[in-house]
């Protein structure tokens, strides 16, 4: 469990944003939480995509409410919603289905590969026709 250091206080964060990638850094995540005086306090880690080291900026206050403004459009998903029933793409662990498709006689006239969580979520990878 990652945690905030601020303060000299290990802060357990209520949040976690795993963010996308910019110009410079990638594997960005905002970790939130908040203080014993119910401030808002943020830990942005992000890693340089050149040498692949890792930053971390720890923020409180206002700064830390402008850096949360601006990176809310930039949220892939949150440690909520990979624990809870992430929607869209299958996540997690996958399984494979095939699907035959007919048409009004009966016939089969393509196949659909398609990755699949159990969750609920599948996308198509590849659809071979088939020809007659």
């Amino acid at each position: 469990m990652e945690k905030i250091r601020f303060s000299n206080n290990n802060i357990i964060p209520y949040d976690i944003w795993f963010l996308d990638s910019i110009k410079d850094f990638n594997e960005r995540k905002l970790l939130l939480g908040r203080t014993k005086k119910n401030k808002v306090v943020i830990s942005l880690i992000e890693k340089r995509i050149t040498d692949g080291r890792v930053f971390i900026d720890v923020q409180c206050g206002a700064k830390a409410e402008k850096i949360i403004n601006t990176e809310k459009n930039r949220i892939l998903y949150t440690r909520q919603q990979a624990l809870f029933c992430r929607k869209g793409k299958p996540y997690g662990w996958t399984y494979g289905d095939n699907k035959e498709i007919h048409n009004n006689k009966g016939e089969i006239i393509a196949i659909r590969q398609k990755r699949c969580d159990y969750y609920g979520n599948s996308e198509v990878i590849k659809e071979y026709k088939l020809s007659n």
